[in-house]
């Protein structure tokens, strides 16, 4: 963080000065870690049960904040008596059909509520035969037990699943040494509670995993036992490089989103009141649906949208199904694609080096299916071509941008960054602020331009 979010880190100091306690998780020692007041170095790829070690503490310790717990989550729901967890069925959840290789969830609902209780995801892409109905509507009469004590409410099932996350369990696979899980976990519990609250930052060393949903959800369930969700000071905060990296804040820029979350309209359901019933849930934050949508419309609109013209619904465009990005690319693989228009970069071709050549050199032609674009970017060895005479010059380009990156930039391989075989440097010194401007430059050469 100090170094990709150096603004955003600038309030981690503030805190610090202020007296908060600074816990950074990371394989490597950077400069983040320099400053940090703890740094745990994990093996890479082993955060899931990095963050198991902190639940199972806070469950063991009933350190949670157990009036936030009973009031703000599930917590205290009942889950149905068929629901059985992995040490029941030997590593498996219930609901496990071996020749589909999926599961079937409809043992893991709440007891007494049948069918699907609608959460914030997975509502974008209409399945087909979906019923003109509000998904959960009768999820207010799920069954609680406010003492947490029922053997299947939420809570006791998240202990007994947490169980096995002790502290040397998770040394042994996390490559520490258990007493730094304990005080990681002592320090979120002694920071959190009615009068204080800790926050998660995050980057793409959690997303670019295969598991970076997973990672992200645990620590959800960290921060909703400490009462850390929805109160200033606490959250999980994705750290990225500009406002819309999500693509459905600020600007839509999925496929199946417009901004806020909103769900496109789906040709399946042309019907306003279809729509709502699709999208809207029971309870929580989507049974407010339509006065979202309302309002996204009137703030595109203006006065012409109203309730005779169903808020100007029919004037937006409906998806037929999954046009995300690998699936469009294999419907051209099928031959399913016809045409495609591209705006603003080559989905052909991922971003490289650019070298002196290249970066004073005009523009070349791209071409794919037969639609070609102009670019100002430069050509590399995986460009598609036309021209043979590109095509080597491409290539010639890409290996001496390759060489040249390969003696001042590292790897980045599951949240560690590792030196190229031909970057022999000597070993980072930790960082620490100068009076006379920015962290120094490592190993005494400048940073790369980036391309």
């Amino acid at each position: 963080m100090a170094e990709c979010h150096p603004v955003g880190f600038q309030w981690v100091m503030e805190a610090k000065a202020r007296g908060a306690t600074i816990i950074h998780v990371d394989p490597r020692f950077t400069r983040t870690s320099a400053m940090a007041d703890i740094h745990v170095p994990i093996r890479a790829g082993t955060d899931i049960a990095f963050l198991g070690g902190i639940v199972n503490y806070i469950l063991q310790h009933d350190r949670c904040f157990q009036e936030y717990v009973v009031q703000y989550t599930n917590a205290s729901c009942i889950l149905r008596e068929d629901f059985k967890d992995t040490e029941d069925l030997d590593g498996v959840f219930s609901g496990w059909d071996r020749k589909k290789g999926m599961y079937d969830e409809t043992s893991w609902q709440y007891e007494g509520i049948d069918g699907e209780v609608p959460a914030a995801g997975h509502k974008e892409i209409v399945p087909a035969g979906s019923k003109d109905e509000v998904r959960g509507k009768n999820a207010k009469e799920i069954p609680r037990d406010p003492t947490l004590q029922h053997p299947r409410c939420v809570y006791q099932i998240l202990k007994k699943h947490y169980a096995r996350y002790t502290p040397q369990m998770v040394a042994d696979i996390c490559g520490i040494a258990p007493e730094q899980v304990v005080r990681v976990a002592e320090e979120l519990c002694r920071n959190s509670g009615r009068e204080r609250t800790g926050a998660f930052c995050y980057a793409v060393g959690w997303t670019q995993h295969t598991v970076g949903v997973q990672y992200i959800r645990t620590a959800s369930i960290i921060q909703l036992l400490l009462g850390n969700i929805g109160r200033p000071g606490g959250g999980i905060m994705a750290l990225r490089g500009h406002a819309s990296i999500q693509g459905s804040t600020d600007i839509p820029t999925l496929f199946n989103l417009l901004p806020g979350y909103i769900s496109m309209p789906h040709a399946e359901h042309d019907q306003y009141r279809e729509y709502l019933n699709t999208n809207t849930a029971g309870v929580g934050f989507w049974s407010k649906f339509e006065s979202y949508f309302v309002s996204l419309m009137k703030a595109w609109f203006g006065d012409a949208v109203n309730r005779d013209n169903d808020w100007g619904f029919h004037w937006l465009p409906a998806i037929t199904g999954d046009h995300s990005h690998m699936t469009t690319v294999a419907d051209m693989v099928d031959g399913k694609v016809k045409g495609y228009f591209v705006m603003g970069e080559n989905p052909a071709v991922p971003p490289q080096p650019m070298s002196r050549r290249t970066a004073r050199s005009p523009t070349r032609s791209a071409s794919c299916n037969g639609i070609t674009k102009r670019s100002s970017r430069p050509a590399t060895a995986a460009a598609i071509s036309t021209s043979p005479t590109n095509s080597a010059c491409a290539s010639r380009s890409f290996t001496r941008a390759r060489a040249r990156a390969a003696t001042s930039r590292s790897v980045a391989s599951c949240g560690v960054t590792r030196p190229r075989a031909s970057t022999a440097r000597p070993i980072r010194k930790p960082y620490s602020p100068r009076s006379t401007g920015g962290p120094p430059s490592i190993a005494g050469r400048s940073p790369p331009t980036p391309s």
